[in-house]
């Protein structure tokens, strides 16, 4: 969204457009639903916290392909780049929100 906003691309599709960086993302869905913010960027999965079952809320595109997820571990697990044996055995845990998204 920032880039979208400082390269002009709102700009050539003829809309002015203000970029707010609000923080932490919690903020910009009640803004959202309160009407002080008119659209956000933002992960897929998220607005269903504020919006339960997108009432309110519409997932107008994507800003990459796919959703995007991370694989955090603890540092005192040692884990290495590319190797996926570290996970073997570990208990995971996921966003809720997910299946939503």
């Amino acid at each position: 969204m920032i880039a979208a906003v400082e390269l002009g691309c709102f700009k050539q599709e003829g809309l002015n457009v203000d970029l707010d960086l609000v923080v932490p993302v919690e903020k910009g869905l009640e803004a959202i639903k309160d009407g002080s913010l008119e659209f956000l960027g933002c992960s897929a999965h998220l607005p269903v916290g504020v919006f339960a079952e997108w009432h309110g809320a519409k997932l107008l595109c994507a800003q990459a392909q796919r959703m995007y997820w991370f694989l955090v571990m603890r540092s005192d697990l040692k884990p290495t780049r590319g190797d996926l044996t570290v996970v073997k055995g570990r208990r995971i845990g996921a966003a809720y929100w997910v299946a939503m998204g």
